[in-house]
C-alpha cells in the first residue's frame, strides 16, 4: 500500500481527497460569519473544485465549471448531483465577486448543503 501511494500520484490523490476537502470546508467554517465572506465563498469553492480535481487526477488550477460538468456527466455521475455542484460554484462565483453580505445563518445554511453534496460527489466518483 506504501509503495502504491508513493508511486502513484493519481492514487495518492484519490485517497487523500476527501481529507484535503474536508480540511478547506473546515476552513471556510472558521470563517462563517466573519466580515470576510469572500474569503469564505472562496475557500467553499476550493474545497468542491479540489474534491473533484483531486478524484479525477486533474489540475485544479484553471478548472472551470463546464470541464468538471463534462467529466462528470462521462462518469454517469447523476445529473441532479451534477447540477448541484454547478449551482454551489456558481453562487459562490457571485457571492466572491458581489458587495459583502453579513449573513451567518445563510452561511451555516449554505455549508450543509455544501457538506451534503461532497458526501455525494465523493460516494459517486469512489
Amino acid at each position: 500500500h506504501r509503495d502504491l501511494l508513493e508511486g502513484d500520484v493519481a492514487y495518492a490523490r484519490g485517497r487523500r481527497a476527501t481529507r484535503v476537502a474536508k480540511k478547506r470546508l473546515s476552513h471556510a467554517r472558521s470563517l462563517a460569519g466573519t466580515a470576510d465572506s469572500r474569503a469564505f465563498y472562496a475557500e467553499v469553492a476550493r474545497a468542491l473544485r479540489g474534491l473533484v480535481a483531486d478524484r479525477l487526477n486533474l489540475a485544479e488550477a484553471g478548472l472551470q465549471t463546464g470541464e468538471l460538468e463534462t467529466r462528470l456527466k462521462k462518469l454517469s455521475i447523476d445529473d441532479g448531483t451534477v447540477r448541484e455542484l454547478r449551482a454551489c460554484l456558481d453562487l459562490c462565483d457571485r457571492q466572491r465577486f458581489a458587495p459583502p453580505s453579513e449573513n451567518p445563518a445563510e452561511e451555516a445554511r449554505f455549508l450543509a448543503r455544501v457538506s451534503t453534496l461532497m458526501s455525494s460527489l465523493d460516494e459517486a466518483i469512489r
